[in-house]
């Protein structure tokens, strides 16, 4: 290649004889930007919103899953433990109603027992009294009527055996009697004498 041929820098860039237009960024320029640029902002924010959305549908409806999963495994083993539980929570409740109530009907039974008890008691002692004041009085009846009526032979038959006890002692209490007199008047001499004598 000749060195003639090989163009010159400044032939290069010389400037050219149009004006260069002044670049500035103004609100008129930004709003024909946005017009432009709106529909696939407001696209892409909905592709994503979807996205977004359907992904946080997705994990809400896994995570329901295991939780529903674990749910029922869970109830599974618990429900019968839980229905165990309460099976014996009844269990004992009805034990100690069960065991209160025939403490209760025990009670009952006690008190209606001694009531009834004492008033037999009272009716079985009121009675026996009444047929005691009877027999005694028929006996006393019975008692008087033969007395009466052997009255007279009792007192003939106990006139005799005094009559009979009288010739019987009598010989010997004279005796007795006129003996003890004796002493006594020997023992009022004496003592006459004895006053006399000083």
């Amino acid at each position: 290649m000749q060195e003639e041929d090989i163009p010159l820098l400044t032939a290069v860039h010389t400037p050219s004889a149009q004006p260069i237009r002044s670049f500035s960024i103004t609100a008129d320029f930004v709003a024909e930007i946005l017009v432009h640029i709106k529909p696939q902002l407001n696209q892409m924010v909905m592709e994503s919103i979807r996205t977004t959305i359907e992904s946080t549908q997705q994990l809400a409806m896994d995570n329901c899953a295991a939780f529903s999963d674990k749910t029922k495994a869970d109830l599974a083993t618990e429900i019968p433990k839980m229905m165990l539980m309460n099976a014996e929570i009844i269990k004992a409740d009805l034990a100690k109603s069960l065991s209160q109530m025939q403490a209760q009907a025990v009670a009952n039974a006690q008190t209606e027992f001694n009531v009834s008890l004492d008033a037999l008691q009272l009716k079985f002692k009121q009675q026996l009294e009444m047929e005691l004041v009877g027999i005694s009085d028929n006996a006393k009846n019975d008692f008087k009527q033969s007395l009466n009526a052997e009255l007279p032979t009792v007192e003939q038959a106990l006139a005799n055996k005094v009559h009979e006890i009288l010739d019987a002692e009598l010989p010997h209490i004279e005796q007795k009697l006129s003996l003890n007199i004796k002493t006594e008047i020997e023992k009022l001499i004496d003592s006459v004498r004895l006053i006399f004598s000083q």
